[in-house]
């Protein structure tokens, strides 16, 4: 890259400026059509750099077409959408020098054979473009050193800097420091960097920071900012906090309503980009880069003047230049705000949703569409200038205008649904309010935006399904009442089968060992009264032999009574428990099967046990006891129904270091696929004729799945007999009360 010497162009263009013309180089017409795509990025200085271009290449028959940006992702967006265009030259505005993004589509484009002119700055990375922008280091500087200058050496200042990731906010931050090394009495307390990019606009960017410049440091001397629109919104923020007078703004564009401002005072100074030279020096930069293909990429670099007071005639002559362009551009613009302005009338009109607008101070109407008018029953437009007031009731109201002001203070939007009424309507409504606030150039909120929909048929929907669902609440609260009667009958039945089983059971036992008591008392009423009489050595030998016949009778039948009755107690201590105990399954296995023998044994199946004696468990002995009783029930009921002969099995194993498998299998008639699906179900019964109560597999999950803490595992098909798997661990968590 070369840099091109600029000393008889600034010499013409310091004649042109003291002349109100602009400078015109020596331009010639490239063979054919010449066709820029340019990529304009938003603000005013460019804008009039856009109007002095677009003159010049329509004077010499060229075309531009312009793609505006205000974001990075917008420029590469523009950028591929513009290579896809027969341009012949790219022109571009950096957001970011050496951004990977943008060098991509740089290096596209030259692969292309398509030329690139980088304005304000390089594109950056290994990218060699040609380049044309103004000194802003030195434009900064100049502006630095005169307000330096007016503080006499002494003073305190804040910086508004521009965006640190382009080249022009770098260059022009360095260009201030540099000079504040010459006044060592200057002293920069505040430094905040402005954001080019953003959809805030910069007015309003400069409004704020200068509030919170100021609130850190009340006696600043002078604000220093890279735009004039930003310097716009520091006054209108100095003047409202009445130091307008002793506080001075520097402006970089010096735009006309800068001009202007600078000689009304609000302004100290800004520094003047040449936009017309910079048009002129990118336009001969494309012609030559188009003409010549060998022609090398250059650097041109224009200065910067500073404009104050003192020089502000020659500024003014050179804006003249800009101002038929700018009326004619204005003038179009005009024409399209009105009918923008028009069809979002319509637009909003159309909403059917309600959306007000109230000024800020006195929360009146500024703006209402036609929904809003129509559901509040008055003529549209008849409220505007009103207030809430002549909307609703008092109190209505009153809390409307309450939840506005919070709005307005506090920034904060609101969403919310409110109970309300209106003055020209009967009955209560439901409306869903959303509010946030408008901000003005400064900042402050100065409307409120109200979208407002009557929810009312909704929220009555929502009452009556409220409604519906604390009936269905009582209707399962009593469901559950009943189940829980129908469960506690279950067990109730289950534990009186029981009894009357092992009531049967126990009398053959007694019975045996009544009668071995009465042959007993027989036996030795008879050998008292041969005693009497002389008791020979036969008579006692028999009556020794029955006697002792008789004791072991008596012995077996009562320890047979006493091995029921014992496991029939344990089984009904432990379902009337809800404490764990450590128990061996075999045990329990070997309880229950005595328990349930009475029954068994009047049925031709057989049941066959296989537990390993060393499986130890600390859990719920009754809940387990529970359902093996339900299982075997359900396999003699069920599964073996109607058989001559069948087969029940019981096994288990160890599952790992701390589960147990606990199977219960048959070789019944076994459960169909639609069943199975379905066996766990409460209240599922193939069997409701006969008395069923379709409670006991769902008794058992509930047992195996809450309070043992396992699953419970079906496998069955038809004519395939039926398995239940339970896996259980050997140590049950505590709990306040387990599932009898």
């Amino acid at each position: 890259m070369t840099e091109r010497t600029l000393n008889e162009e600034r010499s013409a263009a310091e004649a042109g400026i003291a002349l109100g013309l602009s400078y015109q180089g020596p331009v010639e017409k490239a063979a054919g059509e010449l066709l820029i795509g340019y990529v304009h990025m938003e603000g005013l200085c460019w804008t009039f750099f856009r109007y002095h271009l677009q003159l010049q290449m329509s004077l010499l028959g060229f075309k531009l077409i312009v793609r505006p940006v205000s974001t990075l992702n917008e420029q590469f967006a523009e950028i591929d959408s513009l290579l896809c265009e027969p341009i012949d030259v790219l022109l571009l505005r950096p957001f970011a020098s050496g951004n990977p993004g943008l060098v991509a589509r740089v290096k596209r484009a030259q692969e292309l054979n398509v030329k690139v002119i980088s304005l304000d700055g390089s594109v950056g990375g290994d990218c060699i473009t040609t380049t044309v922008s103004i000194d802003n280091a030195a434009g900064q500087a100049g502006v630095t050193d005169y307000i330096c200058q007016r503080l006499q050496g002494q003073g305190r200042i804040a910086h508004l800097q521009g965006n640190q990731n382009m080249e022009t906010g770098r260059l022009r931050t360095l260009g201030l420091h540099g000079v504040l090394e010459r006044y060592p009495g200057v002293e920069l307390v505040h430094e905040v960097e402005l954001d080019w990019g953003s959809p805030v606009p910069l007015r309003q960017q400069g409004a704020m920071l200068a509030r919170s410049a100021l609130a850190a440091h009340p006696t600043l001397d002078a604000i220093l900012t890279t735009s004039d629109e930003c310097a716009f919104g520091v006054y209108e923020t100095l003047h409202e906090l009445g130091v307008s007078d002793r506080v001075m703004v520097t402006g970089f564009d010096a735009l006309p309503e800068a001009l202007i401002a600078i000689e009304d005072g609000q302004m100290a100074a800004s520094a003047y980009q040449p936009m017309d030279l910079i048009a002129d020096q990118v336009l001969k930069d494309a012609v030559r880069l188009v003409s010549d293909k060998s022609a090398q990429a250059v650097h041109t670099r224009l200065p910067a003047e500073t404009v104050s007071r003192k020089n502000l005639g020659e500024a003014g002559l050179r804006a003249l230049k800009l101002f038929p362009d700018v009326i004619n551009e204005l003038n179009q613009r005009r024409v399209q705000q009105q009918a923008t302005a028009a069809f979002l009338s319509t637009l909003v009109d159309s909403l059917p949703d309600i959306v007000v607008v109230k000024e800020a101070e006195r929360l009146s109407y500024v703006r209402r569409n036609r929904a809003a008018d129509d559901w509040a029953g008055v003529p549209h437009g008849s409220l505007l200038g009103k207030t809430a007031f002549d909307v609703y009731p008092e109190k209505v109201a009153a809390r409307l205008h309450a939840i506005d002001r919070y709005v307005l203070d506090t920034g904060i939007p609101v969403d919310t649904t409110e109970e309300i009424s209106l003055l020209n309507a009967d009955g209560i409504r439901y409306v869903h309010i959303r509010k946030v606030p408008i901000y003005d150039t400064r900042g402050k909120p100065a409307y409120l935006l109200g979208v407002l929909q009557d929810v009312t048929e909704r929220e009555m929907a929502d009452i009556d399904l409220a409604q519906h669902a604390r009936e269905l609440e009582v209707a399962i609260a009593v469901l559950g009442e009943n189940r829980e009667k129908l469960v506690n009958a279950e067990k109730m039945a289950a534990l009186g089968s029981l009894v009357a089983g092992v009531a049967h059971e126990l009398n053959t036992p007694i019975g045996n060992a009544l009668i071995a008591a009465t042959t007993l008392m027989d036996s030795t009423h008879a050998i008292a009264e041969k005693y009497v009489q002389g008791l020979p050595r036969s008579a006692l030998q028999n009556y020794l032999t029955d006697a002792t016949e008789g004791a072991l009778i008596l012995e077996r039948n009562l320890h047979r009574a006493a091995d029921l009755i014992n496991s029939f107690k344990q089984i009904a201590l432990d379902q009337s428990s809800n404490e764990t105990r450590r128990f061996l399954l075999s045990t329990v296995v070997a309880e229950v099967l005595v328990t349930l023998w009475p029954s068994i044994k009047k049925t031709p199946f057989k049941v066959y046990q296989s537990i390993p004696d060393d499986i130890e468990l600390d859990s719920y002995p009754g809940p387990l006891e529970q359902v093996l009783i339900n299982l075997i029930n359900n396999a003699i009921i069920h599964g073996l129904d109607g058989r001559k002969k069948g087969r029940i099995s019981i096994t288990a194993s160890r599952q790992g270091s701390d589960h147990v498998c606990l199977i219960v299998e048959d070789d019944g008639k076994g459960i169909s696929e639609e069943q199975r699906a379905r066996v766990f179900e409460p209240f599922f019964t193939t069997r409701a004729d006969e008395g069923g109560t379709g409670l006991g597999l769902s008794i058992s999950h509930s047992i195996v799945t809450g309070s043992l803490g396992g699953d419970i595992e079906l496998t069955s098909g038809a004519g395939a007999g039926t398995r239940f798997c339970i896996t259980i661990p050997l140590k049950a968590e505590p709990a306040s009360g387990a599932t009898n």
